[in-house]
C-alpha cells in the first residue's frame, strides 16, 4: 500500500483559518470581560478589593394581626343587615339623588357601599390596603369622596352633599374613627 500524503491547503482555507481563529479569540476576550466584571473585578496582589455581595433575603411583610384576621373572616362574611344595613343603603339613595356628585365620584360611593353591605366581595388587596378596620376606612374613604366634590363646589351650605358628609362623619365616629372636620 502506498502513503497518500496530507493534501495542502489551499490560500483560501488558510484564510477562512485564520479569521475563523480571529472570531474565537475575541469572543473569548469578551467572555473574559463580561465575566470579570461582573464578578467585581481582577483582585489585586492584595486580595479582592470589593468585598464579595451579601446575599439579600426576601423582603418579607408582616401584618398585624387585626388584617390576618379581617382576611381569613372577611371572604365568609355573610351581607350585612340590620341598622348599619339600613342606613347604608339610605346614604346609597341619598348619594343617587345627589346630583352634584360626579359620575366618578357617584362610582366610588356607590364601590365603598356595596363592599361595606357585602364584604365577602372586598377583594384581599384592598383588605389589606385598608387595614384593621377596612369597613372605618371605606367610609373615610367617601367621606373623603364627598369632602373634595363639596370642596370643588365652593363649599355651599345648600348641597345636597353637605347631609351626606354629615351622616357619613356621624357613621366613622361609631366606626372608631375621627370625622372629616369640614362636616362637623
Amino acid at each position: 500500500m502506498t502513503k497518500t500524503s496530507p493534501a495542502k491547503a489551499s490560500p483560501a482555507d488558510r484564510r477562512v483559518f485564520f479569521v475563523s481563529l480571529g472570531i474565537f479569540i475575541v469572543t473569548c476576550i469578551v467572555v473574559a470581560i463580561s465575566v470579570i466584571s461582573r464578578s467585581g473585578g481582577v483582585p489585586s496582589s492584595g486580595g479582592n478589593t470589593n468585598p464579595p455581595l451579601a446575599a439579600t433575603p426576601a423582603q418579607v411583610m408582616t401584618l398585624p394581626a387585626e388584617v390576618i384576621t379581617n382576611l381569613t373572616q372577611m371572604p365568609l362574611a355573610e351581607p350585612l343587615s340590620g341598622t348599619l344595613a339600613n342606613e347604608l343603603r339610605a346614604l346609597e339613595q341619598s348619594v343617587n339623588a345627589c346630583a352634584t356628585y360626579s359620575p366618578e365620584r357617584r362610582g366610588q360611593m356607590q364601590q365603598h357601599i356595596a363592599w361595606l353591605l357585602e364584604p365577602a366581595k372586598l377583594p384581599r388587596e384592598m383588605i389589606i390596603a385598608l387595614g384593621a378596620n377596612p369597613e372605618g376606612k371605606l367610609v373615610m374613604g367617601m367621606a373623603t369622596y364627598t369632602m373634595s366634590e363639596w370642596g370643588l363646589q365652593g363649599k355651599p351650605p345648600d348641597s345636597c352633599l353637605l347631609p351626606i358628609g354629615q351622616e357619613l362623619n356621624r357613621m366613622l365616629v361609631a366606626m372608631g374613627e375621627a370625622p372629616v372636620d369640614d362636616f362637623e
